[in-house]
């Protein structure tokens, strides 16, 4: 081959390769191209799923108010539920540790109370509140100078009955405090301090059980029937009979009705 010919053989080599980098070089370009594109939807659709989410929480759904209502209503309900359930559950732990301490309910120092001179249990009957009613046992300690009583009902919360420093005697779920279920007055009498068993000088006050008007102040209604005891003093035997004795006026006369005349004997 002459020289010529290898010169043109080269040339066209060359050629060819300088081809062949530009036919690389255009798709390398295209496939960034295409890879550009799909990042760019990719981030598009980002922007879009978050500007969706922000549009839907800067805008929540509308609520109906009926739905709304209901909704925070069974929202109190479980709240005061697991308060009252982990205050019932504190005050059992209490008592079986032996940690609950009437007279730690006192702010100030009271005398010293006999509680030996004060009756062991106590019996409420007819207050017409049914958490009420029922058989209270003494406490070993006093509260605030003055004997406190409890009673205890499986499955319900205690009640307490204790004397408050308004010189009134209440019946609460919470002792010491100032909320009560029922009150009565001091009997005002220089140093007794025994609890208000019949015959007491004031009438109880009671809170009606059926008052369910939240938006209403609860009031206390006076409950002449209610009747605080010394058990020691009930005779449950004589009460039985008294319950079983018949009636003194015959059935076939009518209040305010005049006797009938027996018949006249024969002559």
């Amino acid at each position: 081959m002459s020289s010529k010919n290898r010169k043109l053989g080269g040339g066209a080599s060359a050629a060819d390769g300088d081809v062949a980098q530009q036919g690389d070089g255009a798709a390398a370009k295209k496939r960034k191209l295409q890879l550009t594109g799909a990042a760019e939807e990719v981030e598009s659709a980002l922007k879009q799923a978050a500007v969706g989410a922000g549009d839907g929480k800067d805008q929540p759904q509308a609520v109906e108010p009926a739905e709304e209502k209901d909704m925070v209503e069974k929202k109190d309900k479980k709240d005061k539920k697991e308060k009252k359930d982990k205050k019932e559950k504190k005050e059992k732990k209490q008592k079986a540790d032996g940690e609950v301490d009437p007279g730690a309910v006192s702010d100030t120092e009271y005398e010293a109370c006999d509680l030996s001179a004060c009756p062991e249990e106590l019996i409420v009957r007819q207050s017409g509140h049914p958490k009420i009613d029922g058989q209270y046992k003494k406490w070993g300690k006093a509260s605030r100078g003055r004997p406190c009583y409890f009673m205890e009902k499986e499955g319900k919360r205690s009640v307490y009955l204790f004397w408050y420093r308004n010189s009134k005697w209440q019946i609460s779920y919470d002792l010491g405090s100032h909320k009560s279920l029922a009150r009565v007055e001091d009997a005002k009498v220089d140093g007794r301090k025994l609890p208000p068993c019949e015959p007491h000088p004031a009438a109880w006050k009671v809170i009606r059980p059926d008052d369910k008007d939240k938006d209403k102040s609860k009031s206390y209604v006076v409950s002449a029937a209610m009747r605080v005891i010394d058990a020691s003093a009930v005779d449950d035997s004589a009460e039985k009979i008294l319950s079983n004795e018949p009636d003194a006026m015959p059935k076939h006369r009518k209040k305010g009705s005049a006797p009938r005349e027996k018949p006249a004997a024969a002559p």
